[in-house]
């Protein structure tokens, strides 16, 4: 039986067969190429998730850590604005300070209270721009000097915020002459006799007592 097909129309069957082969062929490595990257970018995803998974105890620690920072932090202002006072009732500190004083057996005076004045390096003022501000307050106690030493001591531990920045003491002789009468002496024969002098100390501080910032 004869082949009719003419060689022309062979040789355009056999070029389009060339043309389906590597299309097909290209198609292959296309898909071979594609499954590789696709692989290696799945690879990297899991291996960001696994560091993702490894780094979390150690995050989730960090997070745990700086949130009892915070707390601490917060707490600590808390305690702050808990324990300072309003600045119309500085009077009240004085009266309490009044009142530790006579526990111990002092008295005690408060010449001046002032605004504390923060100055930066150039020397200007800084302002009080939070939620609280320092008072100074002078004082000048005078007793014993264990008693003045107690007292001291009394106003570090006491229920405000305060603080004593300086302090010092002074000893004097008081020179007003003491007359005592010996016993058994017949008040015709009352004579005068001067006792030694006693001394006195003067405890001079400065305290600064954290208020309330109200014009904030």
């Amino acid at each position: 039986m004869r082949d009719n097909v003419s060689p022309g129309k062979k040789n355009v069957a056999s070029a389009w067969f060339r043309v389906v082969e590597v299309a097909l062929i290209f198609l292959f490595f296309s898909a071979l190429v594609y499954g590789w990257m696709m692989a290696r970018e799945t690879q990297g995803r899991l291996v960001k998730l696994q560091q993702k998974v490894e780094l979390a105890p150690y995050e989730m620690m960090q997070q745990s850590r700086a949130e009892a920072l915070l707390r601490e932090e917060q707490s600590s202002i808390d305690n702050v604005l808990a324990l300072s006072v309003r600045p119309d009732n500085v009077g009240l500190f004085i009266a309490d300070l009044e009142s530790l004083a006579k526990r111990y057996g002092v008295s005690v005076n408060v010449p001046s209270i002032q605004e504390n004045q923060r100055l930066n390096e150039s020397g200007a003022l800084i302002p009080w721009d939070g939620p609280y501000k320092e008072v100074k307050l002078s004082i000048l106690a005078s007793g014993e000097a264990s008693n003045l030493m107690q007292f001291l001591h009394g106003l570090e531990y006491a229920p405000y915020a305060i603080r004593v920045s300086n302090w010092s003491f002074k000893v004097s002789a008081n020179k007003m002459p003491v007359f005592a009468v010996p016993v058994g002496m017949p008040s015709e024969e009352k004579v005068g006799q001067s006792a030694a002098p006693r001394s006195v100390t003067t405890l001079e501080a400065q305290l600064i007592l954290t208020v309330h910032n109200d014009e904030v």
